[in-house]
């Protein structure tokens, strides 16, 4: 301030000069001044730039003119008649589109400044900004707005941001409306009362736990939910809700989360109805094994030996452990692991001693499940009556694999009695046969050591 105050009035002068050419260059401002009274224009070069006018041309209202745009310029026109209009305030602001001499569109915010004298305006002076960067920000930031908005109104999922720390829906989309009772307006404001008036009470606590895993960082995005809603009648709706973090406070924990909620009503109430006929149709499958079984036994029990009758019991209960891991699996398929698991548990499979068993996740279809449980039990048998089972050291190996787009399993006995071909073929050797496919390896070999068995499913 010392320095400042021993300058010479042009120093002083020159100084402000350059700090106002300063803050213009910092600003992308130029600078217009019109003398109304002597019909002259002087334009600084930031403003020539836009125009695309040299800086040895004089300014005149047609250079001006040539380059507003046709449909801006009755409007510009009109604005500074207001600002140099004695009966307003001499201010003037408008923006309007200036093609430049090389054909580049600008955006421009001009104001001004009008100096009255004796009633009359005799200059206006003031700046000029290219506003072409946030004129495009603005119209991209206004299209990302009306599509957000036309999302929200026509998605068919339901929309919503939730405060975390207010627990409060702060947004919801207009699709809670024909879902619930409660109008969007009323969602919104009556926030956690509204949440415990609509979501079942058996999910209500499960749904707070979730809210509090996602504010205090210990929950994993995505963020899923699936909850009950209450509707206009008193029933209820499934909703699937995914969620991701919307805003966070200054420590980096989640504020407010955006969630997407689809209503999976249909979709669990058809899981029901067929989890409801699977439970049927297994519950008569049990009563027709039993009938079958029921049957067979008064129908033999005269003229047929014990042996046969436990042999035909047994594969009708190979045949219902079977069935029951298919309608676990819906009556499409099952696991390979759990039918192997399921026909070897009367045979001791549990045993690690007795039984090794390995191999891939594999799915056996509806179709082939029944033929495939009944040669384990047809191997088993044969295993348990003759072979590596019937001696206490004996030991089974089963193991599976893919081969391709090919599915094997693999029966190997060891430690058991020396092995001899049989020589008649029962209905255990006929089943494996059935899924023996010639120059794939498979088949059954009596070797010396213990029976391998390869088929293919």
């Amino acid at each position: 301030m010392n320095k400042q105050s021993n300058l010479t009035a042009d120093q002083e002068r020159e100084l402000l000069l350059a700090r106002l050419e300063l803050a213009q260059a910092a600003g992308g401002i130029g600078i217009h001044d019109y003398d109304i009274v002597n019909d002259r224009i002087e334009w600084d070069a930031r403003t020539r730039a836009i125009w695309g006018v040299p800086d040895d041309e004089p300014i005149t209202y047609a250079t001006f003119a040539s380059g507003v745009e046709p449909d801006d310029l009755d409007a510009t026109e009109k604005a500074v008649a207001a600002a140099t209009d004695p009966a307003g305030n001499g201010r003037l602001l408008v923006r309007y589109r200036v093609r430049s001499r090389a054909g580049t569109r600008h955006h421009v915010e001009a104001t001004g400044q009008t100096v009255f004298r004796h009633g009359a305006a005799v200059r206006i002076v003031g700046t000029v900004r290219d506003v072409t960067s946030e004129f495009n920000a603005s119209r991209e930031l206004e299209r990302a707005r009306a599509f957000a908005e036309n999302l929200v109104q026509t998605a068919p999922t339901l929309l919503y941001i939730y405060d975390l720390v207010e627990k409060r829906n702060v947004f919801v989309g207009p699709q809670i409306v024909p879902m619930t009772y409660v109008s969007t307006a009323r969602y919104g404001e009556l926030g956690s009362d509204v949440l415990s008036a609509i979501i079942h009470p058996d999910d209500l606590d499960r749904v707070v736990a979730h809210h509090l895993a996602i504010r205090e960082g210990r929950a994993v995005p995505p963020f899923e939910i699936e909850y009950r809603l209450r509707r206009h009648d008193g029933s209820w709706l499934w909703l699937s809700s995914t969620e991701v973090v919307h805003a966070r406070d200054a420590a980096g924990l989640p504020t407010q989360i955006l969630g997407a909620s689809l209503d999976t009503t249909r979709r669990r109430e058809a899981e029901a109805l067929r989890e409801l006929l699977i439970g049927e149709m297994d519950h008569r499958l049990r009563n027709l094994m039993s009938v079958i079984q029921s049957i067979a036994r008064f129908t033999l029990r005269d003229g047929c030996a014990p042996e046969v009758w436990a042999g035909f019991d047994s594969r009708i209960a190979a045949l219902a452990a079977a069935q029951k891991l298919l309608t676990a699996g819906d009556w499409r398929s099952a696991e390979l692991n759990d039918i192997v698991r399921a026909v070897l548990q009367p045979f001791g499979g549990g045993d690690h001693q007795r039984f090794g068993l390995a191999g891939p996740t594999m799915s056996i279809a509806g179709g082939e499940l029944a033929t495939v449980a009944l040669a384990l039990h047809e191997l088993a048998t044969n295993a348990a009556k003759y072979g590596a089972l019937s001696v206490s050291g004996g030991r089974v190996e089963v193991q599976w694999w893919f081969e391709g787009d090919a599915k094997r399993l693999e029966w190997r006995e060891r430690g058991g009695p020396p092995v001899t071909v049989p020589t008649r073929k029962g209905f255990g050797s006929m089943l494996i046969a059935t899924l023996a496919k010639s120059g794939d390896g498979s088949g059954t070999t009596y070797a010396p050591d213990g029976l391998v068995c390869r088929i293919s499913l």
